[in-house]
């Protein structure tokens, strides 16, 4: 079942799906007690990570030519390992969530921000392992030790 919908739901919408969800979540689950200053202040430092991290990963693929489509992995050109890609292998799948987690705690709601961590492991499932799976049959021993240095998400 799930192999049927692997790589076919943009992520943007899988992480839209997940705003709504935890939208829903926050009308029917009661509020924590954090200060409006804290809520805004902390969800301001994700929101601006995760853009930083979407930001620099575009700019990175543009560098190197090479497609963002997620839709399609088995048509990378390029396994680009520079830039923020040293640091987590998946920066635009990080900034997405840095943007729940911001929406989280803005939000106030634990049932929220459960959802936002909720994101992780459907993201692994339905993109980032066939990904993966692509990059190796591409890129071979070159993805194998880019994976071995470098962490999934962070």
């Amino acid at each position: 079942m799930l192999k049927r919908i692997e790589t076919k739901i943009p992520p943007p919408m899988l992480a839209a799906s997940f705003v709504f969800c935890m939208w829903v979540a926050d009308q029917y689950f009661p509020r924590s007690v954090l200060g409006e200053t804290v809520r805004i202040s902390v969800a301001t430092g994700f929101i601006l990570f995760g853009v930083l991290s979407v930001v620099l990963a575009v700019v990175s693929f543009a560098k190197a030519k090479t497609t963002v489509n997620p839709l399609q992995p088995e048509k990378a050109g390029t396994l680009v390992t520079t830039g923020i890609y040293q640091y987590t292998r998946n920066p635009m799948y990080l900034g997405m969530l840095c943007a729940l987690l911001a929406w989280g705690v803005f939000l106030a709601n634990g049932f929220s921000l459960a959802l936002a961590i909720l994101f992780v492991p459907v993201t692994n499932l339905l993109q980032i392992l066939p990904e993966e799976r692509a990059m190796e049959l591409n890129f071979r021993e070159h993805y194998i030790a880019y994976k071995a240095k470098v962490r999934r998400w962070f």
